[in-house]
């Protein structure tokens, strides 16, 4: 009897518990299949936009990765956390690199272009490690990038010491692991004709996870 009494609250717990994940499990799933309309419907019912998978994953993080810009918009737009960290302090701005168009969201909703992960990994620094990403290397810049940001292993997006042009203009030499490339533009921070090289840019871990 007294067997019983201790074991009717806690199946009572267990099946609470499982109730309460069944939306989140829902969203996840729905965000894994790129179903951006089930999204919003789970998002407008009874799964929250800031909720975290079993593993830790937020699911504006998820949607970087599963969905498309929409999916990442209809989070932000309920409510989603675009600073919140996930395992090893990776943001979801981190996790969208390489896609501007997600990027550009997640900076307008307040996405903190600097937050660094565990290894110190910055959004730029990520970028940087992408192919064909001039245009997402500016955008990251003309929001605040820090252009002198190292992670763990002390590499940065650029090296050499910082040139000045005549008419005062900043100029940073070739990124590190970014082949210079020759182009009759001459634009305000070099990034005109370049090409990140990714090769070089993953011997301090996997680059996606940042």
């Amino acid at each position: 009897m007294k067997f019983l009494r201790f074991s009717v609250p806690a199946l009572f717990v267990v099946a609470l518990s499982a109730h309460t994940d069944e939306p989140r499990d829902a969203l996840f799933a729905a965000i894994h299949r790129g179903n951006t309309g089930e999204v919003a419907t789970l998002v407008d019912g009874r799964a929250g936009a800031n909720v975290v998978d079993a593993g830790g994953m937020p699911a504006l993080m998820a949607a970087t990765l599963f969905g498309d810009a929409a999916m990442v918009d209809v989070l932000l737009r309920h409510g989603a956390d675009a600073n919140r960290p996930g395992a090893a302090g990776a943001t979801a701005l981190m996790w969208a690199v390489p896609n501007p168009d997600k990027v550009r969201l997640l900076l307008d909703r307040g996405a903190n272009v600097n937050a660094r992960s565990d290894t110190g990994r910055t959004a730029l620094l990520v970028a940087a490690a992408f192919p064909g990403t001039g245009d997402l290397l500016r955008l990251l810049l003309d929001r605040g990038a820090d252009l002198r940001a190292q992670d763990g292993c002390r590499r940065r997006t650029f090296f050499g010491r910082p040139r000045t042009r005549s008419n005062g203009a900043f100029a940073p030499r070739a990124p590190r692991g970014i082949c210079p490339l020759r182009s009759p533009n001459d634009g305000l921070l070099d990034l005109e004709g370049i090409e990140p090289v990714s090769r070089r840019a993953r011997h301090c871990g996997h680059v996606a996870a940042a």
